[in-house]
């Protein structure tokens, strides 16, 4: 028996015929999610992997559709496979994704592989860069791989590491300064508050990393936007360090002296004025404070000893004032440092010549 003829509305066979036409679409987005998924689910196989230290595991999810450039918004630790190798510092995991095709130079979700890079074992940062990473890459902030590893100090790794701050081999700080230099590095490179790699190194005492880039030519007169200059910066650290040490208060910043020394060694000007008037109120209510002050006045305000010997040693000239006029001996008298005015005295006596000022007529010396 023949099936019957049914004749449908035309509304209802434009409905399936829009149907019909709809179903590769429909079937194509199906695909898509489809491989989302699987691409989602191989992601987070690679992350488990990095987070374990698995280099086959990491092998495998590659072949199984991982993506070693993905940003990692899908995956547990949220973050760039690359990136997340580096941050758990790990040599050997960040071998293989760069093998995988990790794009050294990939910048995603404000991480750059490299920046993170000069945190890790140098290790890690020498990888980097001979993959290709671009070792002037500067943050958001300015900041560039130098400038981290400008300020990489052993002890401050070895206490994050009892905290469980850091977990792995720490930067080899030396090495890790010479690699960039070798890569061609920028030394002047400014961040966004204009400081230098060698102001990030003298900030922390990181007295190799501020020799080597001495070495390297950087500029020891270089001023930031407030007219600190790297000799001023260390001098100002040494007030912070003698305010805190005098007050039983913990310093994190280490020995502010043999940044000093080396400074005036790479013939930091000794007679450098900070910029601006000189105010009673700050200067007794700021630590630190050192506007209108030469190196050899702030260190007679102070009663500084050990820097006012320095000082001398490079012929720092003891005639130049504050901006107010007050000379170093006049600020040593007024504070009741004698030790202090005896030293220059006798200096003065041994090198006459020395006092020399010839700066602005300074304002009349207060009594």
């Amino acid at each position: 028996m023949p099936f019957p003829v049914v004749f449908a509305p035309r509304a209802a066979q434009r409905g399936v015929s829009g149907l019909i036409m709809r179903i590769p679409f429909l079937a194509s987005m199906l695909l898509l999610l489809h491989i989302a998924a699987h691409a989602a689910d191989a992601d987070q196989l690679l992350a488990d992997a990095i987070r374990d230290g698995d280099t086959a595991g990491i092998t495998k999810a590659i072949q199984q559709g991982a993506r070693a450039n993905s940003d990692g918004a899908n995956t547990k630790p949220g973050l760039p496979p690359l990136i997340y190798a580096i941050l758990t510092n790990r040599t050997d995991t960040v071998v293989a994704l760069l093998k995988a095709g990790a794009d050294p130079n990939l910048v995603q979700r404000n991480h750059h592989p490299i920046f993170d890079a000069a945190n890790a074992n140098t290790q890690i940062l020498r990888l980097m860069l001979e993959a290709g990473a671009n070792p002037n890459i500067q943050t958001a902030l300015g900041y560039t791989p130098l400038h981290r590893a400008a300020g990489c100090r052993p002890q401050a790794y070895a206490s994050l590491a009892k905290q469980g701050g850091y977990s792995g081999e720490p930067p080899d700080c030396e090495q890790s300064v010479r690699l960039l230099i070798t890569a061609k590095a920028d030394i002047h490179a400014k961040d966004r508050g204009g400081k230098t790699p060698l102001m990030i190194a003298v900030f922390w005492n990181s007295v190799t990393a501020a020799k080597l880039l001495l070495e390297a030519g950087a500029a020891v007169e270089t001023k930031d936007p407030e007219g600190h200059t790297p000799l001023i910066l260390a001098l100002n650290n040494y007030a912070t360090e003698q305010y805190q040490l005098r007050n039983k208060q913990p310093y994190s910043n280490g020995v502010s002296l043999p940044t000093i020394e080396l400074l005036l060694q790479y013939h930091a000007n000794p007679n450098v004025r900070q910029e601006g008037n000189f105010d009673d109120y700050h200067d007794a209510t700021r630590t630190p404070y050192s506007t209108g002050y030469t190196p050899l006045t702030l260190a007679a305000r102070h009663g500084w000893l050990p820097v006012s010997k320095l000082l001398l040693k490079h012929n720092t000239d003891t005639a130049m004032p504050r901006s107010d006029g007050l000379s170093p001996v006049q600020l040593a008298q007024k504070h009741g440092h004698k030790e202090i005015v005896n030293l220059i005295q006798s200096y003065q006596n041994t090198k006459p010549a020395n006092q020399s000022f010839q700066g602005d007529a300074p304002k009349a010396a207060r009594p």
